[in-house]
């Protein structure tokens, strides 16, 4: 039952990630990216902080002005103050496509059961399944009565 819930739920996220083209170089569309992981850890219940790399550390690493700010995100679950801490670290940005696709990278699909687009393997089905897990465990232990300890960090990143 949990996994017919949360499956389309994981994979409707996952292919609004690849819809959104975080080419790196030269670094774009990472705000829009950022709004949307930021909307969905909250309404997830996680506490949830954005930090931006300040402007003037962008020539020191050869990032050019232009190009929009990078956004790092700490998204904080936590269950109780004892037990162990979890971080799981992820990162939203990909090299260009490159040549050779026979459809839009950034328009994702699904072919024998398999989600193709530009970062379905790296990493953004790994940044909403690393999101969705969480929520799996806590619908998995209120169902069997469980207590959770500790607490889940997910960073995500660009660059």
């Amino acid at each position: 039952m949990l996994k017919t819930i949360f499956e389309s739920e994981v994979i409707e996220l996952a292919k609004k990630f690849i819809s959104i083209p975080t080419v790196n170089p030269p670094g774009i569309n990472y705000c829009e990216f950022a709004s949307l992981s930021v909307t969905t850890l909250r309404n997830l219940g996680f506490d949830v902080h954005e930090y931006r790399t300040p402007r003037d550390e962008f020539k020191r690493y050869g990032i050019g002005e232009e190009t929009e700010d990078r956004i790092n995100i700490i998204a904080v679950k936590r269950f109780s103050s004892k037990g162990m801490k979890v971080h799981i670290h992820t990162h939203y940005d990909v090299v260009p496509p490159g040549s050779g696709w026979s459809k839009d990278p950034f328009k994702p699909f699904i072919e024998d059961g398999k989600l193709y687009g530009r970062g379905a393997s790296d990493m953004k089905s790994a940044i909403a399944t690393s999101i969705y897990a969480i929520k799996i465990v806590e619908e998995l232990s209120e169902k069997l009565d469980l207590d959770l300890y500790g607490e889940v960090i997910i960073s995500i990143t660009p660059d």
